[in-house]
């Protein structure tokens, strides 16, 4: 699987956008209710009113779990704050969410430039080890996902 850093604009291309109205693309980022990559994509992009967002922020930061938009929306969104462990976890959900619902070859895995976490290389590298643990822990060399890109 290819790991690729992408500067913010390539979230909101034509291509990443058709290929998020067709759910052929999953998009990761925090549950931030404010404006944010999430906020831009689903109200702008999807259509989704600002306070059925806030409802999926809520939800998703009450319980600590990635909460996922499917089948409605290919778009997952993880609880804040999001600590070393609760990442990890959550990591591992969105990769068998990818994998047994979404089934899309390539993420976006896009931390807003506010988010609020120290060291964002860091963070790279904890997802690819999780991904790659994912892997492993399901014993198979078969993903769906061949990409995976990071907006920093």
């Amino acid at each position: 699987m290819e790991i690729i850093i992408k500067k913010q604009d390539f979230l909101y291309s034509d291509d990443t956008i058709l290929k998020l109205k067709k759910k052929e693309i999953h998009i990761v980022c925090p549950a931030i209710i404010k404006i944010s990559y999430a906020v831009d994509l689903l109200i702008n992009h999807l259509n989704v009113s600002y306070s059925e967002f806030n409802k999926y922020c809520e939800a998703v930061n009450a319980q600590g779990d990635p909460g996922c938009l499917y089948p409605k929306y290919s778009i997952t969104l993880f609880p804040i704050p999001l600590t070393t462990k609760t990442m990890e976890e959550c990591i591992n959900e969105v990769m068998k969410a990818n994998e047994q619902y979404f089934k899309t070859s390539e993420m976006i895995i896009a931390f807003d430039n506010d988010y609020n976490y120290n060291n964002k290389e860091e963070l790279k590298h904890i997802f690819k080890d999780e991904i790659e643990k994912y892997i492993l822990k399901n014993n198979t060399t078969e993903i769906h996902l061949k990409k995976c890109y990071f907006i920093m």
